[in-house]
């Protein structure tokens, strides 16, 4: 019997043997999702090593305490202004 180019699940199944051929199509399908989230992991690795050097370029001209007194600023402003909102809602509120 020549089974030509066949692969080996197509082999197994001309030979009547569909639990193995079964087996080994879950496993290529779990080994092709496995692929998939290594596919993705090495994509946000990558994506976390270029934040990485972002953050070295930043501190090799800046110091770390200057970038964390400019976000410290920030958000001390943007505290400001969410409280500025809220208060301006709860005014609001009183009125109706």
């Amino acid at each position: 019997m020549g089974s030509g180019n066949a692969g080996p699940v197509a082999i197994l199944k001309l030979y009547k043997r569909n639990t193995e051929a079964n087996d080994i199509f879950e496993l290529v399908f779990y080994i092709e999702g496995l692929e998939t989230k290594l596919n993705q992991a090495i994509g946000e690795l990558s994506t976390i090593r270029e934040q990485l050097s972002e953050l070295q370029e930043m501190s090799n001209r800046r110091s770390l305490k200057e970038v964390l007194t400019d976000m410290s600023a920030k958000l001390e402003e943007s505290c400001e202004n969410m409280k500025q909102q809220i208060f301006t809602i709860a005014e609001y509120n009183k009125i109706l």
